[in-house]
């Protein structure tokens, strides 16, 4: 039902603002996750917030959008430094998001 969708979607969003507000304050003062150096955690988290603007809530609004997600400045400028890597693109392409997605890359 609708009202269950809205809830649902309420609590989505809290709980990701919650999150993201906890990733802020980490990376407060710090380059990357973990002591302020490239490591797994940055490689784990990454691809869930950069997918920030494939998420959309039941309005059609993103989730860049609904979730105000230029308030998160730190978050931002971590997710700038992480999808600059070379080895972050490809791995983007791989799986297939973005325009220059490789769609047989797995099949050999």
């Amino acid at each position: 039902s609708d009202v269950y969708k809205r809830q649902v979607s309420t609590q989505s969003t809290g709980e990701f603002k919650r999150l993201l507000d906890v990733l802020d304050k980490q990376l407060e003062g710090h380059d990357y996750v973990v002591n302020g150096h490239f490591s797994v955690a940055d490689i784990v988290i990454a691809p869930w917030i950069s997918a920030i603007d494939y998420y959309k809530n039941i309005n059609g609004s993103t989730a860049r959008e609904f979730l105000e997600f230029s308030k998160y400045t730190n978050v931002n400028a971590w997710l700038e430094r992480v999808q600059s890597r070379e080895a972050f693109k490809l791995g983007k392409r791989i799986n297939g998001w973005g325009e220059d997605a490789l769609d047989e890359y797995h099949s050999e």
